[in-house]
């Protein structure tokens, strides 16, 4: 496929027309659109995407649909489109056309198709014409237009993949959440062709169906009738309920973007803060007044203690007598003991027996004696004569009163000051906290009386209100379509009861069986092929990345899993890590995401033309040397590249480009609001741009 011409009149920057055409050359595959940031290098995708899609572009890429709420829905979208400058002259319409050559499918062969939307803003009404060969065709009839677009040019789920902006590609390697695997999966499906086998068995699903109503009994048959009915009436309440989720959820948008206006212009007001922050802000003083009266009581407990910490001195005499007095008391405990022994040790004396010779003067004098170096030896008389000498009894501590007093000295000789200081200081950052917040509850409350904050308080509320009752309503169209599907998986499986009970004739009996053995085939196929892809898809993917990567073996293994509807992508190093996208850079997972999409397109059978905006974003020279001889002269028979001259493709990279670089256009912006699209020599490009 390849597009011959790009006619844009009047859409957004492009004022009046502006034709592009494109000649081909298989060795010369590269188009250059370049122009300064402004001018209308992106606008230029979105017309494209526009013209393909209309409506529908939503579903291409996020900011299209953020583009489409912010504006308030798509009819306010399409109307803004319209050029300022052809607006003012009295211009009431725009459009968009583009004209393709070497398209094949045999439904409709063809040298040439054209394509043009055309939307009118004084009408508020879109056309879409589709002609084939310059005629109208009974297919784009026959179809429709917007599904005879996505079913045989470009389906909108793989859009994305071919009409790409280099600075928002890195989010192919931030992929994480389910909805986006999902995504991806169904893009990977449809690029892959794999959806069409699909879509095969259905079709021979119900040709089976067909043939057994055919054969069914009056009753079988109005039990397979009215299950099919409702099937289908609870698919269509899906798709409608799926609809209403759409508009609400750019309702919901919209009154999103309004409440954050109205909260602006509170802000300008200088009522910024609404009344339940009010409410949150006293809540949390009056937890921090909670903690302020805790810090109180701890202080007020450490004051208690100061005079015995600025009195430390005299603190530290008293507990050396106290100590004393301590040593003391136990040197007399001991004594009283040791005298009881003493005069036990000498009441035994009494009753030993003397050696022979020795009378009672003796036995009495041996026993003095004794008792007095006992007494000498043990008690320490002459210690404790001169112990009696000082006045040691001043305090008189019991042994609980001494402990308690050590206590506390410690607690003031080693604890109390640094205590001390941390409570003062978080004493000081709580008042000055409560002062803040005394401040700004005061400064918010006397303006809530002012007749303006009140009337964009009460917006607001109402806008709120709305929002939440959104939300309410979509989640429960979506509890009602999960419903729904579980209700035509149970009805699909009764088909399938009703129909097993259906005897065929020996003809339709045939057909059947070869039907049935049609679908098995297709099974079997479908899952070769999902493996066969699968296994295409890591090789091309490693090779690709690696090709492009200046480091050797950076990744040494590409691992893509596919289960059910979801797909993920891994990739591993040679040691047999799991390496992780988010602690690539946002170069190496620029990469990634280009090595992804390259594959991507590669495994397609489709041949659609790719355009690439802002290229060449985050790459050091070697990776964009590898880019510009790799990636662009391969990815596709045309490629337009909209770069920035100087940032984005600089004179040595062109230089590289140069064999492959076909035309080359300008984007001239003569006025605010007036650009247009002008050929220009490759060789002048670089003087123009200067």
């Amino acid at each position: 496929m390849f597009i011959k011409e790009i006619i844009i009149d009047n859409f957004k920057i492009y004022y009046q027309k502006n034709e592009i055409k494109f000649q081909k050359d298989k060795n010369r595959n590269i188009f250059i659109i370049s122009g300064l940031n402004g001018y209308g290098k992106t606008t230029f995708l979105t017309a494209l995407v526009w013209c393909l899609y209309g409506q529908n572009m939503r579903d291409v890429d996020k900011d299209f649909k953020r583009n489409i709420i912010e504006c308030g829905g798509y009819k306010n979208f399409a109307i803004n489109n319209l050029n300022r400058a052809a607006k003012i002259e009295g211009t009431n319409s725009y459009s968009v056309k583009l004209i393709l050559s070497d398209i094949v499918f045999t439904a409709a062969p063809s040298r040439e198709i054209s394509i043009c939307r055309k939307f009118d803003t004084k009408l508020s009404e879109e056309t879409l014409s589709i002609l084939i060969d310059g005629n109208e065709n009974e297919l784009t009839k026959e179809v429709g237009p917007e599904i005879f677009i996505n079913d045989y040019i470009l389906p909108k789920e793989i859009a994305k993949f071919f009409f790409f902006d280099s600075e928002k590609i890195v989010e192919f390697a931030e992929i994480k959440s389910i909805e986006e695997k999902r995504s991806l999966s169904k893009a990977y499906s449809e690029i892959l062709g794999i959806k069409k086998y699909e879509d095969l068995k259905s079709n021979l699903k119900n040709l089976r169906m067909r043939f057994v109503k055919d054969m069914a009994s009056d009753l079988d048959k109005r039990k397979i009738e009215d299950l099919e009915r409702e099937v289908v009436d609870s698919q269509n309440l899906i798709d409608v309920n799926r609809d209403k989720i759409k508009v609400l959820e750019e309702e919901r948008e919209i009154k999103k973007k309004t409440y954050n206006y109205l909260q602006e212009r509170l802000i300008k007001e200088g009522a910024s803060v609404n009344i339940e922050k009010i409410i949150e802000s006293k809540q949390h003083r009056f937890n921090l007044l909670q903690e302020l009266e805790e810090l109180n009581h701890k202080l007020k407990g450490l004051l208690d203690l100061a005079p015995f910490a600025i009195a430390l001195n005299l603190f530290s005499e008293v507990k050396t007598q106290v100590e004393k007095e301590k040593e003391n008391a136990l040197n007399t405990t001991a004594k009283v003991y040791i005298k009881k022994k003493v005069k036990n040790f000498e009441k035994e004396l009494d009753i030993l027996t003397m050696p022979a010779g020795i009378d009672s003067k003796k036995r009495e004098v041996i026993k003095a004696k004794i008792s007095e170096l006992i007494n000498r030896k043990l008690l320490l008389e002459d210690n404790l004569n001169n112990d009696k000498k000082q006045k040691l009894k001043l305090h008189g501590f019991s042994e609980k009163e001494a402990d308690e007093f050590n206590a506390v000295f410690n607690n003031v000789r080693f604890s109390f000051k640094s205590k001390f200081d941390d409570l003062g200081i978080k004493y000081k950052e709580l008042k000055n906290r409560i002062n803040k917040i005394n401040r700004y509850i005061n400064d918010s409350e006397s303006k809530e009386d002012d007749p303006i904050i009140k009337e964009f308080r009460q917006k607001m509320k109402v806008n709120e209100e709305r929002i939440n009752n959104i939300e309410k309503e979509i989640n429960d169209l979506l509890a009602i379509c999960e419903f729904l599907k579980n209700e035509i998986n149970n009805k699909q499986k009764n088909l399938i009861v009703v129909a097993k009970k259906v005897s065929f004739d020996e003809e339709n009996e045939k057909k059947d069986k070869i039907v049935i053995r049609l679908i098995n085939k297709l099974d079997e196929f479908i899952v070769k092929l999902k493996n066969s892809k699968k296994e295409s898809l890591e090789k091309n993917m490693l090779d690709n990345f690696n090709s492009l990567m200046h480091k050797r073996d950076f990744v040494k293994k590409v691992k893509v899993y596919v289960d059910s509807d979801i797909l993920d992508i891994d990739l591993f190093d040679k040691l047999g890590n799991l390496i992780i996208k988010d602690n690539l850079s946002k170069g190496e997972q620029q990469l990634y995401a280009t090595a992804l999409l390259k594959t991507l397109v590669e495994e397609s059978s489709i041949t659609f033309p790719v355009f690439i905006d802002s290229p060449l974003q985050k790459f050091d020279y070697q990776h964009t040397k590898n880019i510009i001889t790799k990636f662009y002269p391969s990815i596709s028979n045309q490629v337009v590249l909209f770069p920035l001259l100087e940032k984005e493709l600089n004179h040595e990279e062109m230089q590289l480009l140069d064999k492959r670089i076909n035309l080359t256009y300008v984007i001239d912006n003569f006025a605010s609001d007036c650009s247009q699209i002008k050929p220009i020599r490759k060789e002048n490009l670089f003087d123009f741009f200067h």
